[in-house]
């Protein structure tokens, strides 16, 4: 398998940059771990940085290894999709200085029901799925997600250069090739 950097897993969207995230994400077994334990034990090991749109397919194919490993508690990608993704924006609300008014745990709970159930038409019992969204509340209030760092991101690389390192010939720069991630040990 052909490695990439970090930066260059979520800046570029090639089929291969593809691919190669979800190989990495294969090789955690997030089974029997609920879905915010999950996602601390990611995100401490993967930075998520970047675009939205960059942060987006990360969230996604972190999704979709999560309900590979837990099949019998999700059966679609999709609703985990937008159950990580409701997670990730909870969190940046109660953590971010620039959010003046955070939200509440009523709001969070009325704002993701109909997110999930639009993921999941059988999804009937609103009772338990507003007492499951209530504890992730309560777990990212107390506790908020912590992210592994590698210092700036690509963006803020290529504002301090001259020029886009993106623009080489061969659509790669040194920028985009260190440090190698998957040779890592964790």
């Amino acid at each position: 398998m052909q490695t990439w950097s970090v930066d260059a897993l979520l800046q570029l969207n090639h089929e291969s940059r593809q691919s190669d995230l979800q190989s990495y994400l294969a090789t955690f077994d997030f089974s029997n771990l609920d879905v915010v334990q999950a996602l601390r034990t990611f995100l401490l090991r993967f930075p998520l940085q970047g675009e939205t749109q960059c942060q987006d397919r990360v969230l996604a194919a972190f999704a979709k290894q999560y309900q590979h490993n837990n099949s019998a508690r999700y059966a679609d990608e999709t609703f985990v999709h937008r159950l990580v993704y409701a997670i990730i924006l909870l969190n940046t609300d109660l953590t971010s200085e620039h959010v003046s008014d955070k939200m509440s745990r009523s709001a969070f709970i009325e704002n993701t029901i109909p997110v999930l159930i639009a993921a999941d038409s059988d999804l009937d019992n609103r009772k338990l799925v507003s007492d499951n969204l209530g504890r992730i509340y309560d777990a990212i209030r107390k506790n908020p997600l912590q992210a592994y760092s590698i210092g700036p991101t690509l963006n803020e690389k290529l504002e301090s250069e001259q020029g886009n390192p993106l623009n080489n010939t061969d659509g790669y720069s040194e920028v985009c090739r260190s440090p190698n991630f998957l040779n890592d040990e964790y």
